[in-house]
C-alpha cells in the first residue's frame, strides 16, 4: 500500500472517530479486549481517545518512517479499534437515533440518564425497576384473572412483553454485580501491593 493510500485511510478513520464524539456519553454495555482498550472503561469517550492515541502513533510511525513491525503492530491494533468501535455504536444506534416524542421521549431520556449514573447508583434503579416489573406482572396476572374471555389473549401478549423486560433488567443486574465485583477484587488487589 502506498503512502498516500495508507494517509487516506488513516485521514478516513480520524474523521470516523471524530464522528464518533457524538456518542461519547455512550455507557459500555461488555467488556472489550483488554488487549485493545483498558477495562476501566465506562463510556465510548474513553475508548475513542485510547484508539484516538493509537491513530497518532501510526501517524507518527508512517511520517517518520519508524520500525516497520512496530508501525505494523499498531496499524493491526488501531483497524481492530476501530472494528470494535464500529460494533459498538452499531449495537446503540436505534437507542441514539430515536426520534420519539411525548412521553416516548422523555422515557428515552430517562434510561439514557440511568446509564450515565456510576454503577452503584445505576445498579440501585435497576433493582427499582425490577419491583416496578414484578408489580406490573402481578397487576396484570390480577387483570387476566378478572377479564373476559376476549381480552385475555391481549392480557397475555402484555404479560409476556413485561416479563422479557424482567429478564432483560435482571440480566443488567447480573454484569453490573459482576462488574462491580470485579472492580472491588481488583481494588483490594491493588491495595496490596
Amino acid at each position: 500500500m502506498s503512502r498516500l493510500a495508507i494517509q487516506a485511510r488513516l485521514n478516513e478513520i480520524e474523521a470516523y472517530f471524530q464522528a464518533l464524539s457524538i456518542h461519547k456519553n455512550m455507557p459500555l454495555h461488555r467488556k472489550l479486549d483488554p488487549r485493545l482498550f483498558s477495562p476501566d472503561n465506562e463510556t465510548l469517550a474513553q475508548c475513542l481517545a485510547q484508539a484516538l492515541t493509537t491513530l497518532q502513533i501510526v501517524q507518527q510511525a508512517c511520517e517518520t518512517e519508524q520500525d516497520q513491525a512496530l508501525t505494523a503492530f499498531y496499524a493491526e491494533k488501531l483497524t481492530a479499534q476501530y472494528h470494535v468501535l464500529q460494533e459498538l455504536t452499531s449495537d446503540n444506534r436505534t437507542f441514539y437515533q430515536t426520534k420519539a416524542s411525548g412521553k416516548e421521549a422523555e422515557r428515552n431520556q430517562q434510561a439514557h440518564e440511568v446509564h450515565c449514573l456510576p454503577p452503584p447508583q445505576r445498579l440501585a434503579k435497576y433493582y427499582e425497576f425490577l419491583t416496578r416489573f414484578n408489580d406490573l406482572i402481578a397487576e396484570q396476572y390480577t387483570q387476566l384473572l378478572a377479564c373476559e374471555i376476549s381480552e385475555k389473549s391481549a392480557r397475555q401478549r402484555k404479560i409476556a412483553v413485561l416479563e422479557q423486560r424482567k429478564q432483560r433488567c435482571q440480566a443488567a443486574i447480573d454484569h453490573l454485580e459482576e462488574y462491580l465485583a470485579f472492580v472491588e477484587a481488583r481494588q483490594k488487589k491493588s491495595a496490596v501491593f
